[in-house]
């Protein structure tokens, strides 16, 4: 058994730990072969997309659940799995950021880390025609508010703000938690846009860039995209149906 996998007996002690190295100095972590089939039962897959897919598990000599996350390797270097765990670990302590782990591992084809489990799913899946309560709404601005304001005090920007990476803990909203920092990166950092980037509420810098152009990120950029959620949130209406309104 691994030394990461024998830390999931103390969760607790886990969120106690002190993140000592700079969140900018971004470490290798020892990644041991496991075979997740003998230390975890899988109950069911949570979601899956190109370059992962988010498993919810048990670990069986603790019967702690979890949720793991497995990054493919063949789409993404050791490095990028590095840079996301280490920011979703560093910027956990965060009350409004989703918890994760120091359990890190790689099992067949897939990098993977483990993370907490939101019963609720993301907000995506919460926001029916109509939208939500203005309470809800406000609930939620609030506190994407604080947790963008922490990471921005890092002076890092997230860069995938969007509703599924927002994930919900309480029905009134009163506990949300912003998540995925696999885009994060340094503010002012040169990156590439691509088309996968492109949706109705891209910031008016963003547009302006070519596809495989590069430009320098920036936080202000977060703080649009969190502008434009709210008044998703607040109607229910899709991305896309508001842009052909608004545009």
């Amino acid at each position: 058994m691994t030394p990461w996998l024998e830390i999931l007996g103390a969760l607790a002690i886990m969120r106690g730990d002190k993140k000592e190295s700079s969140i900018h100095r971004i470490q290798d972590v020892a990644l041991e072969d496991v075979e997740m089939s003998r230390d975890y039962d899988v109950i069911k897959t949570l979601g899956e997309g190109c370059f992962a897919k988010v498993l919810l598990a048990t670990h069986r000599r603790t019967s702690t659940t979890i949720v793991l996350k497995a990054i493919h390797t063949e789409l993404t270097g050791v490095k990028d799995f590095y840079r996301e765990f280490h920011y979703s670990y560093h910027l956990s302590p965060h009350p409004n950021i989703l918890s994760v782990y120091s359990v890190v591992f790689k099992a067949d084809d897939c990098f993977v880390f483990a993370q907490e489990y939101a019963p609720l799913g993301d907000l995506a899946g919460n926001v029916r025609a109509g939208g939500l309560p203005e309470q809800a709404c406000k609930n939620i601005a609030q506190q994407l508010a604080s947790a963008l304001e922490f990471l921005h005090s890092k002076d890092l920007v997230h860069r995938d703000l969007k509703l599924e990476n927002i994930l919900v803990f309480a029905a009134d909203m009163s506990k949300v938690k912003l998540c995925d920092f696999g885009s994060t990166r340094r503010d002012g950092s040169l990156v590439t846009k691509t088309k996968c980037t492109w949706h109705p509420f891209i910031p008016p810098e963003v547009c302006e860039v070519v596809s495989n152009e590069r430009y320098h990120c920036r936080t202000t950029a977060d703080c649009w995209l969190a502008g434009n959620h709210n008044l998703r949130l607040s109607d229910g209406m899709s991305s896309l149906a508001i842009s052909r309104q608004y545009l």
